[in-house]
């Protein structure tokens, strides 16, 4: 049976692109010997959601980044895997930042919170799911205020 093994999410900036940052979910696909898979072409599918800690007095907004990328099983054994998409990073602000505009139109902070995000893993061999899945949650601040 197909496994996921350590699966890591891990958001990093855009070279050149500061309002933008790269989502990044890497993972090991653990192949044992004689499995079905072996031979075919695997569809891998990642999710990126917000997860709520209570730690801002309102809700975090929705947030749902798909990725996916294919991978080619030619033997039994570990694959390395990794994919990633660049979003802006307004997007990642998913426990909302408060700030105000002065008079000057710059940018008064009145409440930065932090960001909580999590990425669900599957892995899929036609309409079969092999396996699933879900990172660690990691946490920072990206929004407006955010100094990752």
């Amino acid at each position: 049976m197909v496994t996921i093994v350590d699966p890591q999410l891990q958001v990093e900036a855009v070279p050149d692109h500061p309002g933008n940052r790269r989502l990044i979910v890497s993972y090991t696909i653990a192949v044992p010997a004689g499995d079905p898979a072996i031979g075919d072409w695997v569809l891998e599918e990642a999710t990126v959601h917000a997860r709520d800690c209570h730690d801002a007095p309102v809700p975090p907004t929705d947030l749902s980044v798909k990725m996916e990328g294919r991978t080619h099983v030619d033997q039994a054994g570990p694959i390395p895997r990794r994919i990633a998409t660049d979003v802006h990073r307004v997007d990642l602000d998913v426990e909302q930042d408060w700030w105000r505009t002065d008079h000057a139109g710059g940018v008064e902070p009145i409440a930065e919170f932090v960001d909580h995000l999590v990425a669900e893993v599957a892995l899929r061999l036609d309409a079969d799911v092999l396996a699933t899945a879900e990172t660690p949650m990691i946490t920072g601040s990206w929004g407006a205020l955010g100094r990752d």
